[in-house]
This record gives C-alpha cells, sequence and structure tokens, in this order.
C-alpha cells in the first residue's frame, strides 16, 4: 500500500515538473505573473467565444487553466488559427471544468462561487536591436522603426555602394525579434578599375598619371579625372589626354567605368627629327623666334625693330621652315632703317629753318623723327596747327622708304589785320567802338562804356552803391513768394527794381506789385537816363516790344518824349500805334497819376496788349533795420 502511495506522488510531482519544463519552453524568461492576471471569485465576461478544454490538465486548478489556455495561443499564433490567436482569458469553474475565452473585450466581474479568471496581458511587440537609424555616406528609411515587421531601405549616397548587397540600395526586415541581414553600415566609393591606371603608369612612354577630383580623394572612384603626359621622344595617340571615371546616376551598376577603356592613351616614340645647320638665333636691329629651334618643321620668325625692314623680304617679318634638314628660304642677317624722302624738308620761300629731332638712327630723315618749321619775319603759317610732320612707316618696308606723315608746312606772307570795330566789334552793353593805332603798327581798339559798365569790353556792371540793398531783397523771403524774376535786379537812389508779369490788365499788374511787398515804378522814372540804367541792368530789351513806355515814344531806335521831343512829360502825349489808351481800359490817365504827378509806372506789350509785364519797386528802406 505505501509503495502505491509513493508511486502515485511520484506521478504527480513529475506531471507538474513536466508541465513547468514545457511553459518555460514556450514562453522563456516569463512567469505567469507576466502574461496574465488571476483572480479568484472572479468571473470574466466581454469574450465572444468559449473554448472548452480537451485535457485534464487544464481542470486541476487555476492556474493550470490560465497556462493551459495560453499555450493552446501561442499554438494558434503559429498555426494562425483565428480564434485561437484572439484567446484574450481563462475561467476555471466551480465545477473544476476549464474554458478559454476568445475575442471580444475580457473584463472581471465578481462572484461568491469559488471561480478563478484570469484576462492575458498584451503581450509587447517584438523589436529588432540595436535599431538602425543611420548610414555613413547614406540615409536610412524605416517603415516602422525598429518594430517587429518594418523594413528599412538604406540607401547610399550617389557614387556610393552598399558593398556586397544590392548596388547602393539594401532592405532589411524586423523578423521575430532579429533583422532577416546585417544591415550595411558604411558605403564605399564605387570604383573604376585601379588596373586600367596602373597599366597606363608602366606603358612604355607615359611620363606621368595625375588624378583629382575624385570623391573621398580616390585616384579611381567617381568623379576622378586623370591627365596623362607622355615623356619626350613620345607622343600621344589622340589629342584628349585625360581620362575620367564614370557611374550610372541610377546606381543600377556597383562599379563604375573609365570613359577611354577600350581606348587608353599610348605614348608612340618618334623618330629623332633632324636639324637645319646653322641654328637662327640672332638678327641684327630684330628679333628671333623659333617654334622649334633648328629641328625638323621648325618655323623661324624673324621681326625687325620700329623703324627696320628685312629688304627685300615682305614688310617687316621673315619666315623660315626647317625642311628637310634645310633651311626654304635664306635667312635675313640683318634689318635696314627705314627714311623719309629728304626732299620734304627743303627750305621753300618763308621757310626760315627745319629742326628735326627723335630719329632713329639720329639722321633727319629717319623713322620717328619730328621735324618742325619756322617761318620767317612777316610771314606765317598757313594753317597755324600743321607746323610738324613726322616720318612713319607706308605699310610696304621692302623698299626701305617711309612716308612723312602731315602735310608739308607752308609759310605765307602775313596780311595787315583789319581794324577790330570794322572785322568784329568787341565792346559790349551798347558801349561805342574806337579804332586805336599802335606804335609797332599793329591795330587795337578802345571801347566807351555807357553808364554802370566798366571793362575793356565794358562786359562788367560797375558795383552799385545801392548793392547791400539788391542783396538784402535777394536773401530775403520775397523772391520765393510768387514767381516774378529776381534773377536780375536793378538799384537806384535808394528804391531796387525787379520785372514781373500778370494777366492784361492794368490793376493786375499793380496787384502782382503789391503780392511781392512792392509798388509799381514811379521813383525817377521822368529821367530818360534812368530808365535806360534800370532796363539794362534788368537785362530787358525795349526795342523787342515795339510798342511804347508810358508818355514815350520809340524813335529811330531810342526813348523819347512824345510832345514834340521835350524834356517834361505829359500824360495826354502817350499813345500805342496812335490809338489813345488808357492804363487798365477802367478810366482816364490822371486816376493812375504818380507821386507827384510823375509817372507812376513803365509798361511793355506785344501787339495790342499793354499791359503783359510791368515794373515794380520797393524802397531800399523797407531792409533798414
Amino acid at each position: 500500500m505505501t509503495f502505491k502511495v509513493l508511486c502515485a506522488v511520484l506521478i504527480i510531482s513529475l506531471a507538474y515538473v513536466s508541465e513547468a519544463v514545457f511553459f518555460r519552453d514556450r514562453f522563456p524568461g516569463k512567469t505567469l505573473a507576466d502574461l496574465a492576471e488571476c483572480k479568484d471569485k472572479h468571473a470574466v465576461t466581454g469574450y465572444d467565444l468559449v473554448i472548452p478544454s480537451k485535457n485534464k490538465y487544464g481542470t486541476k486548478h487555476g492556474v493550470a487553466c490560465a497556462k493551459y489556455c495560453l499555450k493552446q495561443k501561442l499554438a494558434g499564433e503559429r498555426k494562425d488559427i483565428e480564434k485561437l490567436k484572439n484567446i484574450v482569458a481563462s475561467a476555471f469553474s466551480h465545477t473544476r471544468e476549464c474554458y478559454c475565452l476568445s475575442g471580444g473585450t475580457a473584463k472581471y466581474t465578481p462572484t461568491t462561487l469559488q471561480t478563478t479568471g484570469c484576462i492575458f496581458k498584451a503581450a509587447a511587440p517584438a523589436t529588432c536591436e540595436p535599431a538602425i537609424t543611420t548610414l555613413k555616406k547614406g540615409t536610412v528609411k524605416c517603415s516602422d522603426g525598429n518594430k517587429e515587421g518594418s523594413t528599412c531601405e538604406l540607401t547610399c549616397d550617389q557614387g556610393y555602394t552598399c558593398g556586397e548587397y544590392e548596388p547602393h540600395v539594401h532592405e532589411v526586415t524586423c523578423k521575430n525579434g532579429a533583422w532577416s541581414e546585417t544591415p550595411v553600415e558604411e558605403c564605399i566609393p564605387k570604383e573604376c578599375p585601379i588596373s586600367y591606371l596602373e597599366n597606363l603608369e608602366k606603358s612604355e612612354g607615359m611620363e606621368s598619371v595625375t588624378c583629382s577630383g575624385g570623391i573621398e580623394g580616390m585616384r579611381n572612384s567617381w568623379k576622378a579625372n586623370c591627365k596623362f603626359k607622355c615623356a619626350d621622344g613620345y607622343l600621344p595617340s589622340r589629342t584628349d589626354l585625360s581620362d575620367s571615371c564614370r557611374i550610372r546616376l541610377d546606381g543600377a551598376i556597383k562599379e563604375g567605368w573609365w570613359y577611354y577603356g577600350n581606348d587608353p592613351v599610348k605614348c608612340i616614340k618618334q623618330a629623332t627629327p633632324a636639324t637645319c645647320e646653322p641654328a637662327i638665333t640672332t638678327l641684327i636691329n630684330g628679333k628671333v623666334e623659333c617654334t622649334d629651334s633648328n629641328n625638323e618643321g621648325s618655323t623661324c620668325t624673324l621681326t625687325c625693330d620700329d623703324g627696320y625692314t628685312c629688304g627685300d623680304a615682305t614688310l617687316h617679318v621673315h619666315e623660315s621652315t626647317c625642311t628637310n634638314g634645310q633651311w626654304d628660304s635664306k635667312p635675313v642677317e640683318e634689318c635696314i632703317p627705314i627714311s623719309c624722302p629728304a626732299e620734304s624738308l627743303e627750305l621753300t620761300d618763308g621757310v626760315e629753318s627745319v629742326n628735326c629731332e627723335n630719329g632713329k638712327s639720329g639722321k633727319d630723315t629717319d623713322w620717328l623723327s619730328r621735324c618742325t618749321f619756322t617761318c620767317k619775319d612777316g610771314y606765317s603759317f598757313e594753317n597755324e596747327k600743321k607746323q610738324m610732320i613726322r616720318c612713319v612707316g607706308d605699310g610696304d618696308h621692302s623698299d626701305g622708304f617711309g612716308r612723312w606723315y602731315g602735310d608739308v608746312p607752308k609759310c605765307i606772307k602775313e596780311k595787315k589785320p583789319e581794324w577790330p570795330c570794322i572785322a568784329n566789334d568787341p565792346c559790349q552793353n551798347g558801349a561805342k567802338c574806337i579804332n586805336v593805332g599802335k606804335a609797332d603798327g599793329s591795330r587795337g581798339y578802345e571801347c566807351e562804356c555807357k553808364v554802370g559798365f566798366e571793362g575793356t569790353d565794358c562786359d562788367q556792371v560797375k558795383a552799385s552803391p545801392g548793392q547791400w540793398c539788391i542783396d538784402a531783397l535777394k536773401s530775403s523771403s520775397i523772391p520765393n513768394k510768387n514767381k516774378a524774376d529776381f534773377d536780375k535786379v536793378a538799384w537806384n537812389d535808394g528804391y531796387v527794381y525787379f520785372y514781373t508779369n500778370k494777366g492784361y490788365e492794368f490793376r493786375d499788374a499793380e496787384n502782382r506789385c503789391e503780392e511781392d511787398y512792392g509798388e509799381l515804378a514811379w521813383a525817377g522814372m521822368d529821367s530818360l537816363e534812368t530808365r535806360e540804367k534800370i532796363i539794362t541792368a534788368l537785362g530787358q530789351d525795349d526795342q523787342q516790344w515795339g510798342t511804347a513806355w508810358f508818355g514815350l515814344t520809340l524813335e529811330n531806335g531810342k526813348w523819347q518824349y512824345g510832345n514834340d521831343f521835350s524834356d517834361q512829360f505829359h500824360w495826354d502825349s502817350w499813345s500805342i500805334k496812335g490809338a489813345d489808351m488808357t492804363p487798365g481800359n477802367v478810366g482816364t490817365l490822371t486816376i493812375h497819376k504818380g507821386k507827384d504827378d510823375n509817372l507812376k509806372s513803365s509798361y511793355w506789350g506785344r501787339e495790342n496788349a499793354a499791359y503783359n509785364n510791368a515794373l515794380c519797386q520797393i524802397s531800399c528802406s523797407f531792409f533798414e533795420d
């Protein structure tokens, strides 16, 4: 009997041990508490489907039931059985039956029965470590980080490759917590065959192979440009002495290729060239330039210095080429100087002397010689700007002659000048010009200036004693108020005068003067000299208007009183073109008489308009402190 009890205990113990090993193998490193939460006297609700247990183990107790259902869930995931994959809880009833609960949202409900409910914890998604975040010389793009099922695309930069993987793109996927392949960590430059360069360096006649521009400084990586140089005595097989490393820009091919890979440059040994003797090295009064010394095919250019010629050779340049060991033309040994005709320097009538300088070899007729002519007394140059000639080349140096640049100067007998006042009156501002004969026989002039002017040509206005008054007016705010002409201002006996215009009525002119703090001019206006002085200072020209001032008529270009040219003013003598004219057309002349019956203002007009323009005056006392 004792033996039977021991055997039963042993069998039960082995069963528990076997179950523990089985759970550990299925859920390594996990306990039931990591995978589920179990509560006694709690039922589970909210599920969609009940799956009864199929063996006795799950009916032993609540823990065993939970482990059974977890194994069923794992089996469903392996075999892709939907109802098993979706098991969310287990229930061990008071009748000692085990149920697996699938689907829905499981939750606890308290009960008085001896029931154990277990709700399974959601398994954290598997991840692959380490996460792929960077790629040297490339970029990383993952669909879902390093989570289960995420695919990472590792793309190399242009000109780089993923090595043993795809030319420039490597893809890995996170499966069951591990990457499907070891991710590439660094992209390497795409290379063109280095053997291509090494073979060229070893080839006959190749002096050097120099490469630059390749990525990461490599001589055979993408963008590398190599230049080749043949040694002396060797010539290249083509004109393009370079090659470059090319790649497919779409990255489809791992390796690059050399542009001339199928036709590498070759250095071909040349036969020793023939030479021409003697070598051309010097030229008297010139210089020598040869393309290849005196070797076969070399052309020597012999150029004469300025002012020299190669003689019977074309112009002043002579060329000779070494052909079959002989110069094809005899080289010039010395250049001869160019000269200009000496007869151009002969002393003709009226020429006193000819002085030459700067000739190339010191002679008067040499190239670059500058010859200046001098006329005798009583003679002068026909053209004052042409007193010198210069010896220059004529385009044909073969005869050794040049030409004189410029017409040969001519001296002609001088004529006595005309009297200045007759030829061109130099006097200004109405001054009288007087011819004056001088002791040396020359002819001069003097100007008799009008009042208010001075200077040799009467072109200067005498400084006015009232200049301070003129300056005060121009510096005041008055000239900025209206558009009267203040550029020219006259002064006379304590008054300054300026010119303005306003409409066609007498009142218009009068109002315009008042707007500029003045009044219509009257002071001293009964004097012809005063009128002339003021009008001249203002820059006006009476004779351009063709009408009249008040009380005056224009006779023979001068203003005069209208009553038989008397020296007094009479109002009734004023008229324009024979028609009586009343100032302003608003009344009689007496209405507008000025101070002490003097003339109040002066006017100009065109056609029948007498009041277009007026003269205004301001007393200098206006500007005194």
